[in-house]
Formats: C-alpha cells, sequence, structure tokens
C-alpha cells in the first residue's frame, strides 16, 4: 500500500489481533484467525468513524450531546440476549435435521409463555 489510509489501524493493533486470532484457534486455522482479524478491523473501522462523526458534530454544535449519545448506542448493534440465542439455535437445529419441528415448537410455546 502506497497510501495510507486516513482510517488505519496501528501495527501494534494489527498484531494484537492476530495473536488473538491464534490463541483462540490454536494450530494452522488461517481461515479463522483472517475472519477474526477482518472482523476486528471492521468493528475497528466502524467504530473508529462513528466516533470522529460524532466529535466532528459534538465540536460545531450540530447536535445535543444527549442526542450524539443516543445516535451512538443506536449504530451500535446489543448483544443478542441468551434467549434470543437459544431461539436462533433451536432454527438451526431444525434447519438441518437435528431436532423435530414438533419438538422445537414445544420449546418455543414454552419461550412465549415466559415472555422471551
Amino acid at each position: 500500500m502506497n497510501k495510507k489510509h486516513p482510517i488505519q489501524s496501528t501495527p501494534e493493533l494489527r498484531r494484537l489481533w492476530i495473536e488473538q486470532a491464534q490463541r483462540l484457534h490454536p494450530g494452522n486455522h488461517w481461515i479463522e484467525w483472517l475472519e477474526h482479524v477482518a472482523t476486528k478491523a471492521v468493528q475497528w473501522g466502524a467504530d473508529t468513524q462513528l466516533e470522529k462523526a460524532l466529535e466532528y458534530l459534538d465540536r460545531n454544535n450540530q447536535w445535543a450531546r444527549v442526542d450524539l449519545d443516543e445516535m451512538h448506542d443506536a449504530l451500535r448493534p446489543k448483544p443478542i440476549s441468551k434467549q434470543q440465542q437459544a431461539l436462533l439455535a433451536i432454527n438451526a437445529a431444525v434447519a438441518d435435521d437435528r431436532l423435530s419441528a414438533d419438538v422445537a415448537n414445544v420449546v418455543r410455546a414454552v419461550f412465549k409463555e415466559l415472555g422471551i
């Protein structure tokens, strides 16, 4: 790369992501390593861009701070709940024929009764 992009992670940060990937996937799992580093880079880039945009709006008094905080929260997805993860796992198990649709419907009904 001849020209440095204005939003670019540091070599130290990229090394950290590589080390994390290698700890999470020991052995020669380069595809998982690439996926981990790519995911981290995309997240870091998006977070950096959002922070720069919010700083600009705040510095130029475009919006109230409370609005900027709401924007930040709205643009960052919340982790899915354990209940949502369970429902996704049930759906995947049904799709893969590892769980019958009847059993899945019983579990979903229980979730619905519990308000999940």
